[in-house]
């Protein structure tokens, strides 16, 4: 029998390690979501991240706050729940909330205190189209 090598089965962002080093650097991260996505995004079996979270004007809606620490370990955990190592299509939770926190985390510049705290918003909405009018029609005389 010959030996199966696996490679790139990994889904694993490849800016992840980059995204790690800039977290690591922020005072604070808001992220405002669902009580409930925050929940269940937030623990493993193994481990919980801790966050300061504060209730909205909007029912069932939290602004979570994370020190720079606190987002390398939900970014950590999102990663594993969202790109598993081999196969399976991931926590599409995980997955949705990697997706909005990743460009947030992107525009981070180390060295540049002082800034607005970086945050995201995860509150989509159905995009509703306003089909125009029909035309009057034109009275024949």
């Amino acid at each position: 029998m010959g030996l199966i090598m696996l490679t790139g089965c990994s889904q694993t962002p490849a800016q992840h390690d980059e995204r790690l080093r800039k977290a690591a650097g922020v005072t604070a991260f808001r992220i405002t979501c669902t009580k409930d996505m925050w929940e269940r995004t937030r623990k493993t079996t193994t481990s919980t991240v801790e966050g300061k979270v504060t209730p909205t004007s909007k029912a069932g809606v939290v602004t979570v706050e994370l020190t720079g620490p606190q987002l390398v370990d939900y970014l950590t955990k999102l990663k594993h729940l969202a790109f598993p190592n081999l196969g399976g299509s991931g926590d599409p939770l995980a997955r949705r909330m990697y997706d909005a926190l990743a460009p947030q985390v992107d525009k981070i510049r180390p060295g540049s205190a002082g800034g607005p705290v970086p945050q995201i918003v995860l509150d989509d909405v159905v995009a509703t189209t306003t089909a125009p009018s029909p035309s009057p029609k034109a009275s024949s005389s």
